[in-house]
């Protein structure tokens, strides 16, 4: 069965519950109140994100790259016009 997260808004704690998918009365587990929502899963971003190779590192490396060309591109110039 799924793992759901769960928010009371009556005590504003949140919790876990596993039950089926098409499961609508949901209690909360601390006050018992039917004043809850679930929250949303972000089980499956968690994963993609653990890479090394995040993208803004490799935007971030590509900038600096860019500009260490630009700065020996400047100097080199500098050094062609004197």
């Amino acid at each position: 069965m799924p793992l759901y997260a769960y928010k009371c808004t009556d005590c504003n704690k949140t919790f876990e519950v596993r039950h089926g998918m098409f499961f609508e009365d949901q209690k909360c587990t601390y006050c018992f109140s039917h004043d809850v929502f679930r929250l949303p899963s972000l089980s499956s971003r968690k994963s993609a994100t653990t890479s090394s190779d995040k993208p803004g590192k490799i935007v971030d490396k590509y900038i600096s790259d860019v500009k260490e060309e630009l700065k020996q591109e400047r100097k080199t110039l500098k050094d062609e016009e004197l």
